[in-house]
């Protein structure tokens, strides 16, 4: 009867997580043909003028998530 109920369980966990992958794959697949297919993506140049402020604003957003993970992985590593 344990095996039964474990066994349910784990059948249960495996098709959540395939709910999961599948819909980050859609959400992945639909991102990556907006931006390759209907050429859906913001301008990050202008010879002109140079940096628009969509390329100066995602830069300091990256770096901060940079850091922030950097961060956080020293604390875990000084705590160990």
């Amino acid at each position: 009867m344990k095996f039964l109920i474990k066994s349910n369980i784990h059948t249960e966990r495996a098709r959540f997580a395939r709910e999961i992958f599948l819909a980050y794959a859609g959400i992945t697949l639909i991102c990556l043909s907006s931006i390759l297919v209907f050429r859906n993506f913001p301008v990050a140049y202008i010879e002109s003028s140079g940096f628009t402020p969509f390329k100066t604003i995602s830069e300091y957003i990256i770096s901060l998530i940079l850091f922030l993970f950097t961060d956080s992985s020293l604390c875990k590593q000084r705590q160990i």
